[in-house]
């Protein structure tokens, strides 16, 4: 009996899916796998290409961008070398703007300038700038960040959308000048909250979480906090989605109290005991400030 003859795109799904199970079980696989010459190259390529092509939920698109998804966890940690380039530029800006008093203060510093933010913003956006991107340095490269963000925003395959979230959640983890960087690349250069912000209300309760989950992690930027500030609380989400929108809150309050005047309203205050937990330490936060209570006070009787 004749067996049957699959064809190129059938090998092809199977060959993903294949490197989709080998990436995700142990970190010697994807060390092997990151190394690999082309591989990267080609799952980022094909995936670029199914988007622009308008097929974005080809199960084989799945298997790349998942596979994607698992390489870039603890990539900081298990491939230091592909970072080399950012820890790099961050210490040859500080260093130059650590010199004299002339010039703008460091991205790092604790102090705060406003002329200077902006300066700030576009530099650490610059420093994942890479004009010839290959191998592995396509794994937090601005241009593979700018695929998930588009499926994020096009796909309707919920796995292939986590995949997504999961890769950028990876990527801006740990705190830090990698995560810094990776997080003003998705919000500031690619714009990223007109995709983020709207998936924060997705009916998808998992996307739902995760998204938020990346949120969580774009909140320990400071320098981010007034534009992920409007995207926190919008719409009525579930009880463990809420949760991580406390816990980014409470990140938000404590590191800028000023911040919690221009979010807070009568409705919230009143919204954040379903998540009691969460929202506890958020109110105590706030209630702890004692110019954020006179506002309190304030608000609560209007």
């Amino acid at each position: 009996m004749a067996r049957a003859v699959l064809s190129p795109c059938e090998v092809f799904l199977h060959a993903t899916e294949c490197l989709r199970n080998l990436s995700s079980t142990k970190q010697s696989y994807r060390q092997t796998m990151r190394k690999c010459r082309g591989l990267v190259d080609s799952l980022v390529s094909y995936v670029k290409d199914c988007i622009e092509a308008g097929k974005p939920d080809e199960k084989s698109v799945d298997n790349c961008v998942c596979t994607l998804h698992n390489l870039t966890f603890q990539l900081e940690a298990e491939a230091p070398a592909l970072f080399t380039r950012i820890t790099a530029l961050s210490k040859n800006f500080n260093r130059k703007n650590n010199q004299g008093d002339v010039g703008p203060i460091s991205c790092f510093s604790s102090q705060n300038k406003a002329p200077d933010k902006m300066n700030c913003h576009n530099n650490l956006s610059s420093f994942n700038y890479d004009p010839h991107p290959s191998g592995a340095g396509l794994l937090l490269h601005s241009k593979t960040l700018q695929s998930y963000l588009t499926l994020l925003r096009s796909s309707q395959k919920e796995e292939t959308q986590e995949a997504c979230c999961g890769a950028l959640q990876n990527l801006t983890l740990h705190e830090g000048i990698v995560s810094s960087v990776m997080s003003h690349t998705i919000v500031n250069k690619l714009n990223g909250l007109q995709v983020i912000g709207p998936l924060l209300k997705s009916n998808k309760v998992n996307l739902q979480r995760n998204v938020m989950a990346l949120v969580r992690n774009l909140t320990r930027n400071p320098s981010l906090h007034s534009a992920l500030g409007h995207e926190v609380f919008e719409g009525n989400e579930s009880d463990d989605t809420l949760a991580m929108a406390c816990q980014a809150a409470n990140c938000l309050f404590i590191k800028d109290p000023e911040m919690s005047k221009h979010l807070l309203n009568k409705d919230l205050i009143n919204y954040l005991p379903k998540s009691s937990k969460a929202a506890s330490l958020v109110l105590y936060n706030l209630w702890s400030e004692k110019d954020t209570q006179s506002y309190l006070k304030k608000v609560s009787r209007d």
